[in-house]
């Protein structure tokens, strides 16, 4: 496994893991999508592994890594969201009871927050207790996709480590080496901008075969409806529900592009305001009531 695009904080982290100066928390904050949860694994076989940092390149089927990828390493922890993408105080407070435990296999313990935008307010007040008192030779890796969603006190007592989003050359060669794929300039340019470069988001699209789904989905919210459209649309949502991930994302997404747009403009965007707002909510009421995907895409797209 190698990570593209990471030297610069690569080299940011090992400068610290080899002067023996290493802060023990880190924010690894970046635009969703773009690899830092990888990122954080690779950081953490490497301290676990207590390996001189230089290139974080794994096998993927290194046995150390899929113990940290299967949650079976005794010395690391990775916390991840709920369905709901929260992460509650007591799933925080099992972490610090796990970091004051003594390392079973090496000398440091590691856990990784999966992502800190999910925390409750009791969760990350939680947490303060141990960024303020960490135990000897413990390192905690908070992955953050947006800053203003953390509290400033948990913030303020990380160490900020801030991941580019890849430029089109780093993006492009890394989706044909996950791929194997060869793709055009026009599809690697769409991809990118549509997953703002975020490497996981265009893999799901490719995965799917779904960027002219994410392009009608576009041309329906920008323009009138086309009924035959929208019909055709939650059909294949109906028949193929793994496209309701990518088919809930873009709707909401380009919603707000629009109202972006309108707001520049000095145009109203309360209506689109009002349709956001009903799209999140009957986002949310399918996945929690387990509604027919193919209906809340037809109601959704039809009533633009």
């Amino acid at each position: 496994m190698k990570l593209l695009g990471y030297d610069d904080a690569m080299h940011n982290f090992s400068s610290s893991f080899k002067a023996d100066k290493m802060h023990h928390a880190w924010l690894l904050c970046g635009e969703k999508g773009i690899g830092k949860a990888t990122f954080a694994r690779l950081i953490a076989q490497a301290v676990l592994a207590n390996k001189n940092i230089e290139s974080f390149s794994f096998e993927h089927n290194d046995h150390l890594a899929m113990k940290i990828e299967h949650g079976s390493h005794p010395d690391c922890h990775i916390l991840t969201e709920d369905d709901k993408g929260t992460i509650g105080v007591d799933e925080v407070r099992q972490l610090i009871k796990f970091m004051h435990l003594t390392a079973a296999e090496g000398a440091y313990k590691v856990a990784i927050i999966d992502s800190c935008d999910g925390m409750t307010v009791n969760a990350a007040n939680a947490l303060l207790k141990i960024l303020e008192e960490p135990p000897a030779k413990t390192l905690l890796l908070l992955v953050c996709n947006s800053l203003g969603k953390l509290l400033p006190t948990v913030r303020s007592r990380c160490r900020l480590l801030r991941i580019n989003t890849p430029t089109t050359q780093v993006f492009a060669s890394a989706i044909k080496t996950t791929t194997g794929k060869e793709f055009s300039i026009k599809e690697i340019i769409d991809l990118y901008n549509l997953s703002h470069g975020s490497i996981g988001l265009a893999l799901n699209i490719i995965e799917h075969d779904a960027l002219d789904l994410v392009f009608q989905i576009q041309k329906q919210i920008q323009n009138k409806p086309s009924l035959d459209q929208v019909l055709e649309i939650s059909q294949l949502v109906a028949s193929n529900q793994d496209l309701w991930g990518i088919v809930s994302y873009f709707i909401p997404y380009f919603l707000q592009e629009q109202i972006k747009t309108l707001s520049k403009d000095g145009k109203n965007y309360g209506p689109l305001l009002e349709d956001l707002s009903k799209c999140n909510r009957a986002i949310r009421d399918c996945e929690k009531l387990h509604l027919d995907k193919g209906s809340v895409v037809m109601n959704l797209l039809g009533a633009m």
